[in-house]
């Protein structure tokens, strides 16, 4: 699996934001030994962030399933924080996939999470 696009239908792999003095985008590719390659996309980015240099702003970028009640509605997860402190935040953006003749959707706007409940596809 490469970088998919979730306007495509398919599950994205995580990547990571950096701010600082040098801004960068990264996006997380595992080998084909993967045996779940959105899990270890996702590994991979978690690794990524803990060795950043302390006082480095992140985000991690992620597709997931957000829970809410019974339901399981398609999302796209940001962790934001600061590298070396245990401060993290989670927002979503719900959506709907493209499928046959619809196209993709954003379902409400950005959500703050102060509970985190999700999944990753894979893994729901």
């Amino acid at each position: 699996m490469g970088m998919a696009d979730a306007r495509g239908g398919e599950t994205f792999l995580a990547f990571v934001v950096v701010g600082g003095e040098r801004p960068s985008v990264e996006q997380m590719v595992p080998g084909p030994e993967a045996g779940d390659p959105v899990l270890a996309a996702l590994d991979m980015a978690q690794r990524h962030v803990a060795a950043l240099a302390q006082g480095t702003p992140f985000g991690i970028v992620r597709d997931a399933f957000l829970h809410g009640g019974p339901a399981k509605t398609d999302a796209v997860i940001v962790e934001f924080g600061v590298a070396g402190t245990a401060e993290r935040h989670f927002a979503a953006q719900r959506y709907r996939r493209s499928r046959w003749l619809r196209t993709f959707q954003t379902i409400g706007g950005l959500v703050y999470l102060a509970e985190p409940n999700f999944a990753s596809p894979a893994g729901a």
